[in-house]
């Protein structure tokens, strides 16, 4: 798409599993990236936490995406969140639920087995990178963001507070301040 677009540098933003297309992007296409936004992104993870992530994709692959859809509520959005936004949640929910059965497992597992990909790309990525996440993000929380982080030269990170994985939903001006940051910065460096 870049290509046929005549795009030839680009500022990259990936959120959750699309944070790990972004670093993998990154590995492949390091020229084409002048800037890299990883949000809420997974990493290397425990023992435990890789069991857990596996156990949700059978549970998905054998009864879909009805089956994870209250939990992953429950780990995506403050519980202040989910109690006052019945409307926002209501609409997540239906994002989740109008995935395709026998589609939705597959792509659930790149997220059980893709994170090896991403991992070390200490010379692959040589952009300027901010990594954000919450500080109630327990899937993708602090440590994995300073994972992420400890991994690219230029990287910087920002722990956002009082928020689990939909940050970006729950508190979209902050993030957006943050973007904005980095992207005049950015801008600043070409100068």
């Amino acid at each position: 798409l870049l290509n046929e677009l005549k795009v030839s540098k680009i500022v990259l933003v990936g959120f959750s599993l699309g944070g790990m297309i972004a670093r993998h992007f990154c590995k492949i296409h390091e020229s084409m990236v002048k800037g890299l936004v990883i949000l809420n992104s997974p990493h290397k993870r425990t023992i435990l936490a890789q069991d857990a992530v596996l156990k949700r994709y059978y549970q998905v692959k054998e009864e879909g995406p009805s089956s994870t859809v209250d939990d992953a509520i429950i780990r995506w959005f403050t519980p202040e969140f989910i109690k006052n936004e019945k409307k926002q949640i209501a609409l997540v929910r239906s994002w989740v639920l109008a995935n395709h059965f026998d589609i939705y497992y597959k792509n659930y597992k790149v997220l059980v087995d893709g994170v090896s990909e991403v991992i070390g790309l200490q010379e692959s990525i040589k952009c300027p990178t901010l990594v954000i996440t919450a500080d109630q993000d327990y899937g993708n929380g602090p440590e994995m963001a300073q994972s992420i982080a400890s991994e690219i030269m230029d990287s910087s990170i920002i722990i956002m507070n009082g928020l689990r994985h939909m940050a970006l939903f729950e508190r979209p001006q902050e993030l957006t301040e943050h973007l904005n940051n980095f992207l005049t910065t950015i801008q600043l460096e070409e100068q």
